[in-house]
């Protein structure tokens, strides 16, 4: 994919309730600070199912507990994943 600045628009958008002639990393920002919880649930359920087990919605709730777990470790860090992912041992 090619960025063509003629198919670009310039012009003010309102994203979350925010206002303006945003970039991409404006959007991510305004993603980031306006929605962690979602976004760090996301991330680690991703995460969880890559590398744990495919089914993140097991009767027991006990994957949840560890995505949830994964999601707060995700947001003290601010956003940095190499502290959810354990170690290699």
């Amino acid at each position: 994919m090619a960025y063509d600045a003629t198919r670009h628009d310039t012009g003010s958008k309102t994203i979350l309730g925010q206002t303006g002639n945003w970039g991409y990393d404006d959007v991510i920002n305004i993603l980031f600070q306006q929605r962690p919880n979602e976004i760090a649930e996301f991330i680690c359920r991703k995460l969880y199912e890559f590398f744990v087990h495919p089914d993140s919605k097991d009767d027991t709730g006990n994957a949840q507990a560890i995505i949830d777990g994964m999601a707060n470790t995700f947001i003290a860090n601010d956003f940095e994943i190499a502290p959810v992912l354990p170690a290699p041992q």
